[in-house]
C-alpha cells in the first residue's frame, strides 16, 4: 500500500522544523550564558568549599608533605609532584599518577582545577589525605611504576559532587522544557502550516477549474 504525502506537507516540514529548532538552540544558548554568568556561580559559594578543604588549595596551615612516609603520618597535607594526565579507572573513576619530587609514584584522584602549574612539569598538588583502597580496587590497578598499591592520594573530597557548569546547565528541569517546547511547537507549526497550504491548494485548484 502506497501512501500519498501531500504536496503541501513538504513546505510546511521545511519550515516548521528549522524554526522551532532554530528558537531552541538560540533559549539554551541564551539560558546556558545566565547559567555561566549568574547560576553556576551561586551554586558554587552555596557549596561553603573553602581553601584548605580537601580537593581545594592549600592554606597557610596546611603541612607539606615530601614522600608516601609523611603521608602516613599527616590527616591532611599538600605535595609537589609531576602529576601524568594519563588516567586509570578504577570502579568507573579516574585516578592518576603522581611522581613525587623524590621519585616515589602514587596514585592520586585530584581536582585539577586546583592544582597549580610551577616550573614545568611539576605542580603544586591541592590538599590530599592518605587513603587505603580495597583488595577489589587493588586487583584494577594497572600500573607498574607504582611504589605503593594499596592506597592512594584523595585530592577531590567534596570536590567529587561538583558539577561542571556543562553538568550544571543539563540537569537543569528547564534546560530539558526547552526542548519539549520546541517539539511541540514544530507539531503545531506544522500543523498550521498545513492547514494553510492545504486551504491555499484548494483555493488554487479552485480558481484553475
Amino acid at each position: 500500500m502506497i501512501v500519498k504525502v501531500p504536496k503541501y506537507a513538504f513546505p510546511a516540514i521545511l519550515i516548521a522544523f528549522p524554526v522551532a529548532f532554530g528558537l531552541y538552540f538560540l533559549s539554551t544558548f541564551l539560558f546556558q550564558q545566565y547559567t555561566d554568568r549568574v547560576a553556576y556561580p551561586a551554586y558554587m559559594e552555596s557549596l561553603a568549599l573553602e581553601p584548605g578543604d580537601i580537593g581545594a588549595e592549600p592554606t597557610a596551615d596546611t603541612p607539606q608533605a615530601f614522600s608516601t612516609a609523611d603521608f602516613e603520618t599527616m590527616d591532611t597535607f599538600y605535595t609537589v609532584g609531576r602529576l601524568r594526565n594519563t588516567p586509570y579507572t578504577i570502579d568507573g573513576e579516574n585516578y592518576y599518577e603522581l611522581e613525587l619530587e623524590n621519585e616515589e609514584n602514587v596514585l592520586v584522584r585530584v581536582n585539577w582545577d586546583a592544582t597549580e602549574l610551577l616550573e614545568s612539569p611539576m605542580r603544586r598538588m591541592p590538599v590530599g589525605k592518605w587513603v587505603p583502597l580495597t583488595q577489589e580496587q587493588i586487583d584494577q590497578v594497572d600500573c607498574i611504576y607504582l611504589d605503593v598499591e594499596d592506597h592512594y592520594v584523595d585530592m577531590m573530597g567534596d570536590f567529587d559532587k561538583v558539577m561542571t557548569a556543562g553538568e550544571y546547565c543539563v540537569s537543569r528541569p528547564v534546560y530539558r522544557y526547552f526542548y519539549l517546547g520546541a517539539t511541540i511547537l514544530m507539531v503545531v507549526l506544522y500543523i498550521v502550516l498545513c492547514i494553510v497550504f492545504r486551504k491555499r491548494s484548494i483555493e488554487k485548484q479552485r480558481r484553475n477549474s
